[in-house]
């Protein structure tokens, strides 16, 4: 599989989490107003907590993200520029 594939793959997960961390507040408060129930559940609220935690001890120590790192390595390996920030 080609590099360029996979770093274009590897963008799409990394903004499904953003998508993950930021949506799943909004869906957590809409959610309890709506009384859907699945937005209390516990495997739910451990995954939306532990990912703004990852995110927060990146930030905190400013670390860069992990998948920020694998696809500029793999864009790099594809003969594309990488990036040096998140």
């Amino acid at each position: 599989m080609p590099y360029q594939v996979l770093a274009d793959t590897v963008l799409v997960v990394h903004f499904a989490v953003i998508v993950f961390v930021v949506g799943g507040l909004v869906a957590v408060v809409t959610g309890n107003r709506l009384g859907w129930r699945w937005v209390n559940g516990r495997g739910f609220r451990l995954a939306h907590l532990g990912a703004i935690a990852f995110v927060a001890a990146q930030a905190w120590l400013g670390a860069l993200c992990p998948l920020t790192a694998l696809e500029s390595w793999l864009r790099v390996q594809a003969g594309a520029a990488g990036y040096n920030k998140s």
